[in-house]
């Protein structure tokens, strides 16, 4: 076959496919919107109420699509709220947010299509339904490059997250492989243009899109990456960050842990730490106690059930020299002060435990 026979065949299936899809979709994609004023939220360094919002994004959007399959009597339901300003609210009068009651129509344009929105505006909020008026052109470029295109549902989610042919040929350029599927799966799990490029700048540049999405889904994000470098965690591999960030490991937690000259543990000892509930503040207790601890040892005491009420304890019912291990002993062999100060009179921790373990009974 000539190489122009092959060029016309290819763009023959494109086109072909184009059409296919665009067929698809040309259905009416309708659903629920919603639209409200963001509320300022707290600052989190002194606690008063800091406007963060700018007029690029003063507004709380939200949408709704519903899809019900007759055939097999399923349902399925998707929401998305994002911010928005009114200045992409095409054809809405700012005079809507001010009035007691008002019929509104506005258009929200995405690459993948435009939300043409109608209802009704009152003290500020307002409410209706939309449909999506697909963008051939966008479907097009999805499959001249080979991702696919994408059914009705999938370009609705691709249009709900905003998902621009831009950020679409960053994901190329950059090398990932993906098909129709796994873009919404990506834009679904907020992975979006400036989540990519803020990880990149830090770099962290996964091989997959998969791994990016797990990153994502787990809560490193490019402010926690900066957070944990202030702290000096610094260039760590990406399967340890994510455990970090499982397992609850924040700034103030290193912080707090070096007051007590904890410092220079990786990532994973600082999820060990973290996930045996070795925080400050137990830390702090055993040191107003009297016991300096490593962290093994704050680790053994913190398994075993060991606190210093239980330590208290044991110091009140006579034993003021107890030692980290002996407390571990007694813990574990369920020995409590109540049984000590009934039999403990006259005799050694290690005879007590012996003799709890007999049930009560002493050779």
């Amino acid at each position: 076959m000539s190489r122009n026979r092959q060029t016309i065949l290819r763009y023959s299936v494109i086109l072909l496919a184009f059409v296919f899809s665009t067929l698809a979709i040309a259905q009416d994609l309708t659903g629920q919107w919603w639209l409200e004023k963001r509320t300022p939220r707290a600052d989190a360094a002194s606690g008063s109420m800091k406007k963060i919002i700018s007029s690029e994004n003063e507004l709380r959007f939200t949408l709704r699509y519903t899809r019900n399959e007759d055939r097999c009597c399923s349902h399925s339901e998707w929401n998305k709220t994002l911010p928005i300003g009114s200045k992409q609210l095409r054809g809405l009068n700012d005079a809507a947010f001010g009035s007691s009651g008002t019929k509104v129509e506005f258009d929200v344009v995405r690459d993948a299509g435009t939300f043409h929105c109608e209802g009704w505006f009152a003290d500020g909020k307002g409410s209706g339904h939309y449909t999506l008026k697909p963008n051939g052109d966008y479907v097009s470029e999805l499959v001249k490059w080979k991702i696919g295109a994408p059914t009705p549902e999938q370009l609705i989610h691709l249009a709900m997250n905003d998902t621009s042919l831009v950020f679409v040929d960053s994901l190329l350029a950059a090398g990932y492989q993906f098909d129709v599927a796994k873009l919404v799966r990506t834009a679904n799990h907020g992975v979006s243009e400036e989540y990519v490029n803020g990880m990149r700048q830090l770099g962290y540049k996964p091989e997959t899109l998969d791994q990016l999405i797990r990153m994502r889904d787990h809560g490193v994000d490019p402010e926690y990456i900066r957070d944990m470098a202030s702290a000096g965690l610094k260039d760590m591999p990406a399967d340890q960050i994510v455990k970090m960030r499982d397992h609850g490991v924040d700034a103030t937690f290193i912080h707090g842990l070096e007051k007590f000259g904890i410092k220079g543990l990786n990532g994973s000892e600082l999820a060990h730490l973290r996930d045996h509930g070795v925080d400050p503040e137990f830390i702090k207790a055993f040191r107003k106690f009297g016991f300096d601890l490593t962290v093994q040892e704050l680790t053994r005491m913190r398994d075993h059930g060991v606190d210093t009420n239980f330590a208290s304890s044991v110091r009140e019912a006579g034993f003021k020299d107890v030692t980290p291990s002996e407390l571990v002993r007694l813990r574990d062999h369920g020995v409590d002060s109540d049984y000590i100060k009934s039999h403990g009179k006259g005799r050694s921790l290690d005879e007590i435990v012996h003799m709890h373990d007999r049930g009560g009974w002493s050779d």
